[in-house]
């Protein structure tokens, strides 16, 4: 008898419900062949049984999968099948709708498969169009802790709670929620750091829960809505092995003697700063005073020149790359940059 392949010994431990046996299996068989879309499809189907609800980690981890074996094999109906699948278990209702809905026009081998993704598909749908009656809220968890309930995913392009004459800091942006769960999704051990333009801290306080001593920064008039924050998450953060200082430092003036003395940081963090062109000369200096490590850029896109201003001038200063999101937390229009000193 022929020695079984890692996609074979995958999927027969997977049926016998050894699911951590069978991820390390099909793990081998990715590692073998890239793209083995089989494989691929293999691990998403087993990480969406073997996961929760509240599993994020193991559900970003089989929609990466999925993603893996469509690019591998954009017109093979079971990977397509899965991607929808993993999709609708990420709540990410209308990617969903759209992926089934392109899956059931494969050629389907199996006419039960296809009868399966039009019922998913049709419950797609429904969440999709409940979703346009409004937003639904998420709580964010940074290890294994709550960190915000909020509505403003980064794949729907909304900025919750903001609201008019409130200003930037009143509400979460999409670009912090890619941050913070950024660091989650890295299982970053961030040490000392510094945010800029804390607002409601989500970043930052996602560095705190994963255990860094974080000094979190904003305008003073904006400072009690972050000392605030910091108060309600005090005793997760030190549970957590963090800790938290707010400081009021408005960035686009010379650094507080209280912000430089407890440096150096070994990361600085950033959350759509620059969404004008008068903000990027005085964002640059904050970061040649307060930066001696590394820092985490979160940059929506809005405007294609100020956009490349921005990259260019810290590809100048920087050795910069860009660096892995969230899978669940991911929007193609919000760039991460990793900058580290040359």
């Amino acid at each position: 008898m022929a020695a079984q392949t890692p996609l074979e010994r995958g999927q027969a431990l997977a049926a016998e419900g050894e699911f951590g046996a069978a991820l390390q299996a099909l793990a081998m068989a990715t590692m073998d062949n890239a793209s083995d879309y089989k494989a691929w499809e293999a691990t998403a189907q087993v990480l969406l049984v073997a996961s929760d609800d509240n599993d994020e980690r193991s559900a970003a981890k089989a929609l990466v999968a999925a993603r893996n074996a469509v690019d591998a094999a954009p017109d093979w109906a079971p990977g397509a099948v899965t991607l929808g699948r993993a999709l609708l278990t990420a709540r990410r209702w209308r990617e969903a709708a759209a992926a089934l809905g392109a899956a059931v026009a494969l050629h389907f081998e199996d006419e039960a498969l296809r009868d399966e993704a039009r019922a998913d598909l049709a419950e797609a749908a429904e969440l999709r169009d409940g979703e346009v009656k409004g937003p639904q809220e998420r709580t964010l968890q940074v290890n294994n802790r709550p960190l915000l309930t909020t509505s403003a995913m980064p794949t729907q392009g909304q900025c919750g709670s903001c609201g008019a004459g409130q200003g930037p800091a009143a509400g979460v942006w999409e670009a912090s929620v890619v941050l913070a769960m950024a660091l989650e999704w890295q299982s970053a051990t961030p040490g000392k750091v510094l945010e800029l333009g804390s607002g409601l801290a989500v970043a930052g306080l996602a560095a705190a829960l994963r255990g860094g001593d974080v000094v979190l920064t904003d305008l003073a008039e904006v400072v009690p809505r972050t000392v605030q924050r910091a108060t309600t998450h005090r005793s997760l953060v030190a549970s957590a092995g963090g800790s938290t200082t707010v400081v009021a430092y408005d960035w686009r003036d010379a650094a507080p003697g209280e912000v430089v003395a407890r440096g150096p940081y070994d990361l600085v963090l950033s959350a759509d700063a620059i969404y004008r062109a008068d903000l990027l000369e005085p964002f640059l200096r904050a970061l040649d005073a307060v930066a001696s490590q590394e820092v985490l850029v979160a940059h929506k896109r809005r405007h294609r020149e100020l956009d490349e201003q921005l990259e260019a001038a810290l590809r100048g200063r920087f050795d910069v790359t860009e660096t892995e999101c969230h899978p669940l937390y991911a929007s193609p229009a919000i760039v991460l940059w990793r900058c580290r000193h040359k």
